[in-house]
């Protein structure tokens, strides 16, 4: 009886620690500039992954414009533009982006400038990703995706913050 009782306890346990593991959100604030090029904007869905390749995390948002905190009817990612985008999910150390278009609409290439990731919660980072690149094929560098990944993958996490720079 006491051994069901253990085991019982210790299974409790486990599934207490998953919840609070699973529970740990944090609130992304994404700013995305659109660069004033000729035909610089789209209509194409772009979906944005932030990483850390030090620790092996990230998180995916599949449709940026679903964390859209622009007026209603906004046309977001303009020529130009800048737009807003927020949601809570699991907290990441950020420390690099990959931006990816799905290449459909009229005219689906897109210049992107830069994205800016604020992260506030059990982390607290502010980090920009200067892109300054075509998500375009039939624009240079020819592809559908952008990364832009500051040493993570060098053991060492350079973080941005408005007066300084840190190393993690």
């Amino acid at each position: 009886m006491s051994l069901r009782v253990l085991a019982l306890s210790c299974l409790v346990f486990l599934l207490s620690l998953t919840i609070l593991a699973t529970s740990d959100q944090c609130q992304y604030l994404v700013r995305v500039q659109t660069g004033d090029r000729d035909s610089g904007g789209t209509d194409s869905k772009i979906s944005l992954k932030l990483f850390n390749s030090l620790s092996n995390q990230s998180y995916t948002i599949k449709n940026l414009e679903d964390w859209g905190k622009m007026p209603p009817g906004h046309d977001y990612f303009e020529r130009g533009s800048l737009a807003f985008f927020s949601h809570s999910a699991p907290c990441i150390s950020v420390c690099g982006i990959t931006v990816t278009s799905d290449n459909t609409g009229n005219k689906p290439g897109w210049y992107l400038e830069s994205v800016e990731v604020t992260v506030s919660g059990r982390i607290s980072d502010k980090i920009s990703f200067p892109v300054n690149q075509w998500l375009a094929l039939d624009e240079w560098p020819n592809r559908l995706y952008a990364t832009v990944d500051y040493l993570c993958s060098w053991f060492i996490c350079l973080k941005s913050t408005p007066s300084s720079v840190i190393l993690k």
